[in-house]
């Protein structure tokens, strides 16, 4: 099929992909009212390093993977939830925390998400705490260009994070446009009736030379339509019978 093909099977069927598009959104829209609203809360440790060296981004990445990994597990995280008196195991935790260490930018990024604001500020302040205090136990043991340090941030903020109502309805009406101009295709592709003349040429690769209009042939009560035949000089006429036979008789 040529592009103006496509074009004419999407201007013909552009209602039904509307439709969906429309029914798709108003369904993400349902969908995000019935979802339990989460609040995320976020905090940034700037880290220093005492390297000055060309292995210090390197040295910077492994360290700061290694610090996330011990803080990071069930049972670390599991203690906070009994600190903050939150009932969750530490495996749930795992799913509402989240630690980003950014080696190239110098910072740790605590990210919390939890039910209440409130709340997942706590969360996010505490395991910037647990973090932060694994720092300063471990600097005890090395030496001092192996050490580093974290600058305390600002308390954690929160914003609403989930169902994020906005974007579920776009991506809903996206979706839906696309299934919907797939399914119009679908449909031209089932229809192989003929209906007008480029149809026609299309399927035959014949030019059509004429049409004959529906109804073109009916008259206003439904009876055939003839059109009178001119008479032309060349078309012979009957013979006249003898008048005078006709009157003997």
């Amino acid at each position: 099929m040529r592009l103006e093909e496509y074009l004419r099977v999407v201007q013909k069927r552009w209602w039904m992909i509307a439709l969906i598009a429309l029914t798709a959104a108003a369904a993400a829209y349902g969908f995000s009212k019935t979802q339990q609203r989460m609040y995320r809360s976020q905090v940034r440790y700037v880290v220093f390093i005492n390297r000055l060296d060309s292995g210090a981004r390197m040295f910077a990445e492994s360290t700061l993977n290694s610090y996330v990994n011990l803080i990071y597990t069930p049972g670390r995280l599991e203690s906070i939830a009994q600190q903050l008196k939150i009932d969750q195991s530490g495996s749930a935790m795992m799913q509402f925390v989240r630690i980003q260490p950014q080696p190239n930018e110098s910072q740790i990024v605590i990210e919390a998400d939890y039910y209440d604001p409130a709340t997942s500020q706590q969360i996010a302040d505490a395991v910037g705490q647990m973090l932060n205090a694994t720092v300063v136990e471990k600097n005890r043991t090395l030496q001092g260009e192996d050490r580093l340090s974290l600058d305390p941030p600002q308390p954690a903020q929160y914003v609403s994070s989930k169902p994020n109502t906005r974007i579920n309805v776009l991506a809903g009406a996206i979706l839906g446009g696309i299934l919907g101009i797939l399914l119009v295709f679908v449909l031209e592709y089932l229809d192989d009736t003929l209906k007008n003349a480029a149809d026609v040429e299309r399927y035959s690769n014949l030019p059509t030379i004429g049409a004959i209009p529906s109804g073109a042939a009916q008259g206003s009560g439904g009876r055939p339509r003839i059109r009178p035949v001119p008479v032309s000089g060349f078309i012979m006429q009957p013979p006249q019978r003898n008048r005078n036979i006709d009157h003997d008789e």
